[in-house]
């Protein structure tokens, strides 16, 4: 009787766990809209994998161009994402026991129509390439720094034999109207995307002068994206003029940077930036911290920037030597970048 009891029992619960598993693959197709259970293929695994991927590197673009557009970035200007870009810049700088300085800064680049994005046009009220971008133009007085604002003109033609979303090959030529100089040269970019989350690019000029042989700039960027609405960026520049080379050899700048990018047509840069020159003995020069907040007042294309800093130079001992930055700069272009 036990023995009878017991097979029962063994029965019937074979007999609920098969009608429970009937059930379940019969319900399965109303669970989960289809009549199998669903199964992700490795296929639709990879191009979900890719999707995600190529989504983070648009968003990185786009995060890291409407950084450089919204800082009136040199580089952003003087690349092929415009149709036409002006701008004018005028800043204020105070230090600590010293009198303010001024810069005024003018700028603009333009398409020409119908060669498809393969000649452009600059132009520079200071040539900064020919100067420097850190001491060229500064001036005393507002008075002065609108007077010299564009005391060194510069027109330049870019033509690109190659132009693709990876690589810029082209050859640049133009002429300093101050000196009627003219100047040559080529210019390449590279653009990789590294993955995890990171972008790069190089950037080298080299231009051969009338009056002064040759200059080069090199620029390496890595882009980094933190969240959606933060770019971190480390840059590698690298200038080199045979005039100076003696006492200055190859100068280096290297930057880490922080830019927090909010709706309302503001953002907040955290920087790091530090200098190095190769003769007459390898050296760091300089080293400064800065935040800046920069914002949008009135128009979109009116913007305002407040920067305090700190400055180290080895020509005073390495005595920290606070300031404050301020600009007010006009943007002039079609249709800027959007804050992504």
């Amino acid at each position: 009787m036990g023995h009878n009891k017991r097979t029962w029992v063994t029965a019937m619960f074979r007999i609920g766990i098969s009608g429970s598993l009937t059930a379940l693959n019969a319900n399965a197709g109303s669970l989960f809209g289809t009549n199998e259970p669903p199964v992700i293929s490795i296929a639709e695994l990879e191009k979900s994998i890719d999707t995600a991927h190529d989504n983070t590197c648009s968003h990185i673009i786009s995060l890291a161009g409407w950084v450089d557009s919204f800082f009136d970035d040199p580089e952003y200007t003087d690349d092929e994402v415009a149709d036409a870009r002006a701008s004018v810049q005028q800043s204020v700088t105070f230090y600590r026991n010293l009198d303010p300085t001024f810069k005024t800064r003018v700028r603009a680049s333009v398409n020409l129509p119908k060669l498809n994005r393969k000649l452009r046009l600059s132009f520079e009220g200071n040539d900064e390439w020919y100067s420097d971008s850190f001491i060229g133009g500064i001036q005393e007085t507002i008075e002065e720094s609108t007077r010299e604002s564009l005391n060194d003109p510069s027109l330049r033609l870019l033509y690109l034999f190659l132009n693709n979303p990876n690589v810029d090959l082209g050859m640049s030529g133009g002429v300093r109207l101050s000196e009627d100089a003219f100047y040559a040269g080529p210019r390449l970019k590279l653009r990789h995307d590294l993955g995890a989350g990171w972008n790069a690019k190089l950037t080298h000029r080299t231009y051969w002068y009338t009056t002064d042989n040759l200059k080069a700039k090199t620029e390496l960027r890595f882009d980094h994206l933190i969240g959606q609405h933060n770019l971190f960026r480390q840059s590698i520049r690298s200038n080199w003029d045979e005039e100076k080379h003696d006492d200055v050899g190859f100068r280096h700048t290297v930057t880490s940077s922080i830019t927090q990018a909010f709706k309302n047509d503001s953002a907040l840069r955290y920087a790091w930036s530090s200098s190095h020159q190769t003769r007459p003995d390898p050296r760091w020069t300089s080293t400064t911290l800065s935040i800046g907040y920069r914002q949008s007042i009135w128009r979109k294309w009116i913007i305002i920037e407040a920067a305090p800093f700190v400055t180290w130079e080895d020509q005073f001992g390495w005595d920290p030597k606070p300031g404050l930055a301020i600009s007010l700069s006009t943007l002039f272009e079609k249709e800027p970048p959007e804050t992504p």
